[in-house]
């Protein structure tokens, strides 16, 4: 039953990037590509951390919203042809850059997955302001997804361990963010 839920909460995460796709191919969503490329970056380091510590479903996950990143980052660089970066942006990159310096001088993978979360929430502040500002230019649904997805890795997690569970936890807190900030803005 376990791999079962692991296939489903994989197949939900990169089917829930597809709509995200089409509307950026569309152009009715313009991804902030600071934040999808360090996403896809820190992503992979949480595949990686959780691999390492033998939590594969915290891994899976990962591997999914990896991908996921990857191609947001190409086909929004394809088809808006540039990456704009303003204050803010270079701002939180900078402070991503610090949280990676951090984490490389512990070596642990707890410490890895406490880390990618904290530059994640940094990393994610652009697309915060964004959906905030422009709520049309997001697409909700790959949001939902991946809260969704990141549901079903916890629910499945072979442990309570820090590699096992908290960057599926901290993505349904942010992702379940972003949903509300886009479906809050376009009401008013």
């Amino acid at each position: 039953m376990k791999e079962v839920l692991i296939t489903v909460s994989s197949v939900i995460s990169l089917a829930g990037t597809i709509p995200y796709i089409r509307d950026i191919w569309r152009g009715k969503t313009k991804p902030r590509i600071v934040s999808w490329l360090t996403w896809a970056i820190l992503t992979g380091v949480a595949m990686v951390a959780s691999y390492v510590d033998h939590q594969y479903p915290s891994a899976i996950l990962a591997a999914c919203m990896t991908l996921n990143s990857v191609a947001v980052v190409v086909l929004g660089v394809v088809k808006h042809g540039r990456v704009l970066f303003d204050r803010f942006d270079i701002a939180c990159q900078l402070l991503v850059i610090c949280g990676l310096a951090a984490w490389y001088l512990f070596q642990s993978p707890a410490v890895a997955i406490v880390a990618v979360i904290a530059i994640d929430l940094i990393a994610g502040l652009p697309t915060l302001r964004h959906a905030w500002r422009y709520p049309g230019e997001e697409t909700a649904f790959v949001f939902i997804t991946a809260c969704i997805a990141s549901v079903i890795t916890i629910f499945v997690a072979e442990s309570v361990a820090v590699t096992a569970i908290a960057y599926p936890l901290y993505l349904i807190l942010f992702n379940g963010f972003v949903v509300y900030l886009i479906n809050g803005r376009e009401r008013t």
